[in-house]
């Protein structure tokens, strides 16, 4: 994020969760001297959508994640998606058509990224009709067949 606000100093970044890295992330920003940086901590569910609302950019930096369902979420919304390349991530998310994926623990690239997004609007435009095709078929009434078929077939 120190990188992002190099390039906008206007820029605000929201972590969502409380997870165990949460006090040194907060240290860290302490150090850094970093304004805009908001830590909601745990969420509710019901909240979630309202967060996804108030943002420009999704930035996802697991290291672990096999079922990226916030990255989903941010795609149904019509948010484009800097995310690393953790787990399952790469399944759903492909780089430059809707998202950009970088690897697991680049902070460089990943703020890069971010500028990127931010920068261009045709890329961002790219992004965000990626994102919304790949939730699309990620809804029930798309998949709910394949389930019915899967289970058909093993079944015989």
């Amino acid at each position: 994020f120190a990188l992002v606000k190099e390039k906008f100093p206007q820029a605000v970044i929201t972590i969502v969760g409380d997870g165990s890295d949460a006090r040194r992330l907060q240290k860290l920003v302490h150090e850094l001297g970093l304004s805009d940086v908001n830590f909601t901590g745990r969420v509710e569910r019901e909240q979630i959508l309202h967060l996804l609302d108030q943002a420009d950019i999704f930035l996802n930096c697991s290291l672990v994640d096999n079922m990226p369902v916030a990255i989903i979420e941010a795609f149904a919304v019509g948010l484009p998606v800097v995310t690393s390349n953790a787990g399952g991530i790469p399944y759903f998310v492909s780089d430059g058509e809707n998202g950009l994926v970088r690897e697991m623990k680049d902070h460089r690239a990943l703020a890069e990224a971010v500028i990127e997004v931010a920068s261009n609007d045709d890329l961002r435009a790219r992004l965000i009709a990626g994102g919304k095709a790949t939730a699309a078929k990620c809804r029930w009434e798309a998949v709910k067949w394949e389930w019915v078929t899967l289970y058909r077939d093993l079944i015989t």
